[in-house]
């Protein structure tokens, strides 16, 4: 957890520095872009750096499901008795 903490704390001005790295440096850009362009790069390179981030957001929603939906035993359970009360 806390390589998530120390990534995220540098997380925007990372994203920052390389946003003003393409917009001073035409080889830099011309590099970056040639980079995404690859089909190894399947996504913008800012997208893999916002990953651990939004991992962690999914990674909470997930845990937050499992504890709010009920058990698949309770849910065959609550079927059962619906049934049986039916009849």
């Amino acid at each position: 957890m806390q390589s998530y903490e120390k990534y995220l704390a540098h997380e925007q001005r990372m994203l920052i520095a390389l946003d003003g790295e393409c917009q001073e440096s035409r080889k830099f850009d011309r590099v970056y872009r040639e980079f995404e362009a690859q089909k190894v790069c399947y996504l913008p390179v800012n997208a893999f750096l916002l990953k651990p981030s939004q991992r962690l957001m999914h990674y909470q929603l997930i845990i937050t499901s499992q504890f709010m939906m009920p058990s698949p035993a309770y849910c065959l359970h609550h079927i059962a008795v619906k049934s049986a009360m039916s009849k």
